[in-house]
Formats: structure tokens, C-alpha cells, sequence
């Protein structure tokens, strides 16, 4: 479990969205980031209905082997450079145990809204 929770800004969410929107597989990454700018988060189970797949895992934990919230993890920390979050002790998302999703704190949220609507 991380221990904090790091706040990027509109400016830095901005990057991160420049980044993943011309990444190989930027259909998914921008799916991820757009349900969080919707909805506050996304689940293990969205990701994989978005990639035509149902899961036979229902128990799984999801948060520590998903490779794409992995990779937009990877962009952060390169945006940031923060050394907490390289060593495991602070993370941009909060991970939802019962409804095994990625969620973002309300900052966080408003936000990636801002980066998105800059954006467009």
C-alpha cells in the first residue's frame, strides 16, 4: 500500500496526456485517463471489456500487474521526478480494493479535467 498520495497539476497532467496520446496502444491509455476525468476512477474490469476480453479472474488484485496503469505510471514519476514514488512510497492513484479500480483523489481529478479541456 502507498503511503501518499502525489498531486500533479494541470500542467503536469498535460504532459502526461501529450505523452501517452501518441504512445503505441494510446487508444487504451487515453481510455484510462479519460474514465478518471469522468468518473474519478477506473476499474480492472473496464480495462479489459475495453480490450474485448472477460476476465476469469474476478478476485484478482489488479493494481500491482496492469500494464498500462503501469506505463502511465512510468510517464508520471519521468514528469515529476519524484523520488517517493520511484521507491514505492507514494502513488498517483488511490487503489480501490472492493471495486478493483484506480481512483483519483478529488485534486487530481479537477485537475486532469482542466488538462483535458486545455487539451481539446
Amino acid at each position: 500500500m502507498h503511503n501518499s498520495v502525489i498531486t500533479l497539476s494541470k500542467t503536469q497532467w498535460g504532459e502526461v496526456l501529450e505523452k501517452m496520446s501518441v504512445m503505441e496502444r494510446s487508444d487504451i491509455y487515453m481510455f484510462i485517463l479519460r474514465s478518471m476525468a469522468n468518473s474519478q476512477q477506473v476499474s480492472y474490469y473496464s480495462i479489459h471489456a475495453f480490450n474485448g476480453e472477460l476476465t476469469t479472474e474476478q478476485d484478482h488484485e489488479g493494481h500491482t500487474s496492469n500494464v498500462y496503469i503501469g506505463q502511465i505510471t512510468k510517464v508520471i514519476q519521468n514528469i515529476i521526478g519524484d523520488e517517493e514514488m520511484n521507491a514505492g512510497n507514494s502513488s498517483w492513484y488511490i487503489w480501490h480494493t472492493t471495486d478493483k479500480a484506480w481512483v483519483l483523489s478529488w485534486k487530481n481529478l479537477t485537475e486532469l479535467r482542466k488538462a483535458f479541456e486545455e487539451m481539446n
